[in-house]
């Protein structure tokens, strides 16, 4: 803990794990570590920068990637209750995707609003005396791809939309649950898909 603008801010660093299965097959494994600063910029106002590097294999050897990405992420409490508080959230991130092939190396600029609830201490937690907290998002994001088919350069763009739960289950430990859509349209049809995603994990962070 530290201090900025004469007001509290946090320093927090996090590592993640995560294995995707689709069909039942397994479809790539990820391991990440973030490190982000949260600041007040205004009493009312909370800001939010990081920077995240992950290491992803795919079954598909060529897709397999090293991923850079950064971002910043503005929160407003809009509402408050028995129950919690109700805060919106807007923010920006730039990716870097670093493949073993041009054709999924890319950049990406995603723009995205969340409404997160967190809820009072015990309510919806595994923990009684700490905070579980309900998310719901929405996301656009456009991808340009470094390989030059003959067809022209590839171009993405991704809506998403998500639900998550999060609850703290022992110290820094949570459990979070997640499930999400995305459609994609894209230049070149065959990358052109719809995805529905359901994943559940732990998370460790200190």
């Amino acid at each position: 803990m530290t201090r900025t603008f004469g007001r509290p801010a946090l320093l927090r660093f996090s590592y993640g794990f995560d294995q995707t299965f689709l069909g039942g097959d397994s479809f790539n494994t990820g391991h990440a570590f973030t490190a982000s600063f949260t600041f007040e910029p205004l009493s009312f106002l909370q800001a939010r920068s990081s920077y995240r590097i992950e290491a992803i294999s795919f079954s598909e050897g060529i897709r397999s990637a090293l991923r850079h990405s950064v971002g910043l992420e503005l929160a407003l409490p809009v509402a408050a209750g028995n129950w919690g508080l109700l805060t919106a959230r807007a923010g920006y991130r730039f990716r870097w995707n670093e493949a073993r092939t041009r054709e999924f190396t890319h950049h990406r600029h995603r723009v995205g609003m969340a409404l997160t609830a967190r809820l009072r201490p015990g309510l919806l937690s595994f923990h009684r005396l700490r905070s579980a907290t309900l998310s719901i998002t929405g996301s656009f994001a456009r991808s340009a791809y470094a390989s030059e088919a003959v067809r022209g350069p590839r171009r993405d763009n991704r809506f998403s939309f998500g639900v998550r739960y999060e609850t703290p289950v022992w110290r820094e430990l949570s459990f979070e649950l997640s499930i999400r859509h995305s459609s994609t349209l894209s230049t070149q049809s065959r990358f052109a898909n719809q995805r529905s995603t359901v994943s559940a994990s732990l998370l460790l962070r200190f």
